[in-house]
C-alpha cells in the first residue's frame, strides 16, 4: 500500500478505538485471562442428549425463567469443525430468545485457541459486535443467538449488502487489540505454523494418503511454500488489525428488522494484516462445501469492495491508485490464505470426525494457490 493510503488506514481504524475491554469487563469467575474472567463449567453435553443435558445443567443459570416451559432445539449441520444447537421456547419460537450449545469437535483444541476465542468473544460483546457468551463447558461453550439469517453467496456481490458487511468489518478492526494478542505475529503465520507442526506427514488410510500425494504433495513441500510466501509478505505495509479470519457466507447475519449485518463465529479471531482478511473474504466468495473458484470475485468487483471499506473506514474521499495499490497486496495476501487452509484441510482431515472431504478441500485451496502464485505474485 501508498503511504498515503496506510495513512488513511490507520486514521480511520484509530479514531473509534475505545477503551480496553479488559477494563470494564468484570463477568463472574475460574478462568481469567488479562483481567478477563468467564464462567467455566467442568460439564460436558452431550450430542444426543443435548436438550436434556441443557435443562440439567444450564437451565437455571442461563435461562431460569424457562422453567417449566417446553423447550425445543434445532441442529445445524452446515459447519466444518464443531456440533452446533439452538435450544428455544417451542411456543415463542427462535426470534423470541435462543442460547446456543456448541460442543467442540474432535481435536480442535490443537487447531483452535479456545481462551483465545472467549476473549474476543467477551471483547466484540462489550462493544455490541456479538452475542453474550454465558459459560465454557468441558467440551464446547453456551453463548448466545444473533438474530437474522447467514446472508447466501450470491449476495456477497451485491452492492448494498457489500457496503453493510464492510460497515460491519470496519467497526471490529478498529477495536483496540485484546492484550493477550500484542505482540503476536499476525494470525496467518501464527497459526499455520502450530498447524504444520502438527499436520500429519503420513495417514494410516492407504486411499487417504494417497489424495494427499495427489493434491498437496508433501507436508515438507507444504512447509516450504509456506516459509517462501512469509518471505513475501512479511515485510507488507498493510496494516495488522483485529481480524475475524473467517469470512465464510454463512458467518455473517443479515437483520432484516434492523437492516444491518452482524458477524459470527470468532474461532479464529486474531491480529492479521488487515489484507488477509480481505483477500479471506473474497476467497469465501467461491463457497465451502461445494467450492468454486469461478466465482472468486473479478479485479471490478474486488475494487468496488476496497473503495467501500476505504469510503467507511476513513470518511474521505478515495482514489483510483489507492484502490489499486490495495487490489494488488490483497491479491498476494490470497495466495498466503490458500496455503493457510490447505494446511487447516490436511490437519482436520487427521483429527475431525465431521463428515466433510477435508483433504479435497485442501487440495483445490492448494490448486489455486499454484495456479495463481506467478501471477498475484508479479501485480
Amino acid at each position: 500500500m501508498a503511504a498515503a493510503v496506510l495513512a488513511k488506514l490507520y486514521r480511520g481504524i484509530t479514531k473509534s478505538r475505545s477503551k480496553s475491554f479488559s477494563q470494564v469487563l468484570t463477568k463472574t469467575e475460574a478462568v481469567c485471562v488479562d483481567g478477563v474472567t468467564w464462567k467455566s463449567m467442568s460439564i460436558e453435553i452431550s450430542p444426543e442428549n443435548h436438550l436434556e443435558d441443557f435443562k440439567k445443567y444450564l437451565l437455571c443459570s442461563v435461562r431460569p425463567e424457562w422453567e417449566g416451559r417446553v423447550l425445543t432445539s434445532k441442529s445445524f449441520d452446515a459447519g466444518t469443525t464443531n456440533a452446533l444447537f439452538a435450544i428455544y421456547d417451542k411456543e415463542k419460537g427462535m426470534d423470541a430468545d435462543t442460547v446456543l450449545i456448541r460442543i467442540n469437535g474432535n481435536g480442535t483444541e490443537n487447531l483452535i485457541c479456545r481462551k483465545d476465542e472467549i476473549v474476543s468473544l467477551l471483547c466484540l460483546h462489550h462493544h455490541h459486535l456479538s452475542p453474550p457468551m454465558y459459560a465454557q463447558l468441558n467440551n464446547g461453550m453456551c453463548y448466545g443467538f444473533m438474530t437474522g439469517r447467514s446472508i447466501v453467496a450470491e449476495e456477497l456481490t451485491n452492492p448494498v449488502m457489500m457496503k453493510k458487511i464492510v460497515r460491519a468489518l470496519v467497526k471490529m478492526h478498529s477495536l483496540e487489540m485484546p492484550t493477550s494478542f500484542r505482540g503476536r505475529e499476525p494470525h496467518v503465520w501464527y497459526k499455520s505454523a502450530q498447524w504444520l507442526k502438527l499436520v500429519p506427514t503420513h495417514f494410516d488410510e492407504a486411499d487417504k494418503q494417497r489424495r494427499l500425494v495427489e493434491s498437496v504433495g508433501s507436508i515438507d513441500e507444504l512447509q516450504h511454500e509456506m516459509d517462501e510466501m512469509k518471505k513475501e509478505l512479511t515485510f507488507a505495509r498493510s496494516p495488522v488489525v483485529f481480524c475475524h479470519n473467517d469470512l465464510t457466507a454463512g458467518n455473517i447475519i443479515y437483520n432484516e428488522d434492523k437492516d444491518e449485518v452482524g458477524l459470527i463465529d470468532f474461532e479464529y479471531a486474531g491480529p492479521n494484516y488487515l489484507a488477509f482478511e480481505i483477500a479471506n473474504h473474497f476467497c469465501e466468495f467461491a463457497g465451502v462445501h461445494d467450492i468454486d473458484f469461478s466465482l472468486y470475485p473479478t479485479e471490478d468487483v474486488q475494487k468496488l469492495w476496497i473503495t467501500a471499506y476505504l469510503e467507511e473506514s476513513t470518511r474521505g474521499p478515495v482514489s483510483v491508485s489507492e484502490v489499486h495499490d490495495i487490489y494488488r497486496e490483497v491479491n498476494k495476501f490470497t495466495l498466503s490464505n490458500h496455503l493457510f487452509w490447505t494446511v487447516w484441510g490436511v490437519f482436520q482431515a487427521q483429527n475431525s470426525s465431521i463428515d466433510f472431504d477435508y483433504i479435497g478441500y485442501a487440495g483445490i485451496r492448494y490448486s489455486e494457490y499454484k495456479k495463481n502464485k506467478d501471477k498475484f505474485l508479479a501485480l
